[in-house]
């Protein structure tokens, strides 16, 4: 009897939530909304269930034809001849160029780089980094620290280049003249072979391919069994400098690893 009493309240229960529903889906298929829905989405008067979403159209970055980078307007004409008298041009009118020569030029390179020394110990003071051996002391490094045996011998061979770029931490330029002699790349020679550890020779500068000890240091080193690698640190611009034509082919039969860095390719840097 409980069982059927139970049934009998759960119908009349249902019937009477079907009833409202039934009129409201009833008013949602009328033309005329109904003012006093409740859910503005049982007023409406379109039938949603005819509705069929397509995906989203996403357009395809178009990729800019071979050789049609505006970076390459002129390129043959803006490398042709020697890149030196561009940068001796520059370097003319510079601003930050000019006050740095009359500061080298009232002061001498070497205070100049010892005034250099002090003013990026303070920009690291400011910026809240220790001295190293401060930051030894706070993070109780423990043990002995000793050297290793060296296994990269990096030779500045010489400040001369044919750019001066802003951010070169050696100021390279045309008009710097140190360059390595026949001299002391011999003795890096010698050096290189009677070292029972290094494996790898990394030659900088300046530009280092136009330093005339470059391709001796190079030759020489290519003939030690010891040197594994051999690191020409290049600008890329120096192979198109004139007298550098074989420069590529030069590298390539050494085995030697080219490293380079690109400027930034926004429309501002480009030709630089």
């Amino acid at each position: 009897a409980n069982l059927e009493m139970a049934s009998g309240v759960t119908s009349r229960m249902l019937r009477a939530v079907r009833a409202p529903l039934g009129r409201t889906w009833a008013r949602s298929l009328s033309s005329k909304p109904d003012p006093e829905a409740v859910t503005p989405d049982f007023a409406t008067s379109v039938n949603v269930a005819d509705i069929r979403l397509g995906r989203p159209s996403r357009k395809k970055p178009k990729k800019p034809a071979q050789g049609s980078w505006e970076g390459l307007d002129g390129l043959e004409e803006r490398t042709k001849g020697s890149l030196i008298s561009e940068t001796l041009s520059t370097m003319e009118t510079d601003s930050e160029f000019q006050l740095t020569a009359q500061r080298l030029k009232e002061v001498g390179a070497e205070k100049m780089s010892l005034e250099e020394r002090k003013n990026r110990r303070r920009a690291l003071d400011n910026l809240g980094i220790p001295d190293f051996f401060e930051f030894l002391a706070k993070e109780k490094v423990a043990g002995d620290l000793s050297r290793r045996p060296a296994e990269v011998l990096q030779l500045n061979i010489g400040l001369y280049c044919n750019q001066a770029c802003a951010h070169c931490h050696v100021d390279s330029s045309p008009k710097r003249q140190e360059m390595m002699d026949r001299e002391t790349a011999d003795r890096c020679l010698e050096i290189l072979k009677n070292s029972d550890s290094i494996h790898t020779l990394d030659i900088t500068g300046g530009a280092p391919e136009l330093n005339t000890e470059f391709r001796h240091l190079v030759t020489e080193a290519r003939k030690l069994p010891n040197v594994k690698e051999i690191i020409d640190r290049c600008n890329l611009t120096v192979l198109l400098e004139p007298g550098q034509e074989d420069l590529a082919e030069f590298l390539a039969s050494h085995q030697v690893r080219v490293s380079c860095t690109f400027g930034n390719f926004f429309s501002i840097n480009r030709t630089r």
